[in-house]
């Protein structure tokens, strides 16, 4: 981003092909009023970490519902959050040693799974899965460093047959 005395900030958005992250599809330079400063956390290393035993609960100032629990035991610090209507959303599992990897694991308001999935500083890493809502598998697969796919990708169809498989060796497409 370039700041211009005018306090106005100019930067590009481009979008890329799907699975082909160099090719550019189109790209647009947009001017915004200029922003204040912002800090963006990938992982829990901002949160306040219980002692082993204790757990945390973060409320709403205005409903008084219960919006986080976090509570920890000797390796990991556990995060669950919840929606407006209390229901679970996604639980969060951090390594103490690395709070900015974490486990997660998120929910549909029908208490299905949606997604399960590890985030290394907020880069998805290792096994992916993702659900439709009905509970039935959509993807899954392995990601390696850098968003690189490897070994064997699933696709279902929302009956939880498969549709589609592809086969990865560190990023690159071998069979399909």
């Amino acid at each position: 981003m370039t700041g211009e005395p005018n306090n106005k900030d100019y930067f590009e958005i481009s979008f890329i092909l799907k699975n082909n992250f160099s090719k550019i599809f189109s790209t647009n330079v947009v001017r915004i009023d200029k922003m204040p400063d912002i800090t963006v956390k990938y992982g829990a290393e901002y949160e306040k970490i219980p002692k082993v035993g204790e757990v945390v609960t973060e409320k709403n100032s205005k409903t008084g519902f219960i919006e986080k629990i976090k509570y920890r035991d000797f390796n990991n610090l556990i995060i669950i959050e919840f929606n407006e209507k209390q229901v679970k959303i996604s639980e969060s599992n951090f390594l103490l040693k690395n709070l900015k990897f974490k486990k997660i694991t998120e929910f549909y308001e029908n208490g299905n799974i949606s997604l399960i999935a590890s985030y290394d500083n907020g880069i998805v890493i290792g096994e992916f899965k993702s659900f439709y809502e009905n509970g039935n598998p959509e993807k899954s697969g392995l990601y390696l460093e850098d968003l690189k796919k490897d070994k064997t990708w699933n696709y279902y169809n929302v009956d939880g047959a498969i549709v589609e498989i592809e086969k990865y060796q560190n990023g690159k497409l071998v069979d399909q």
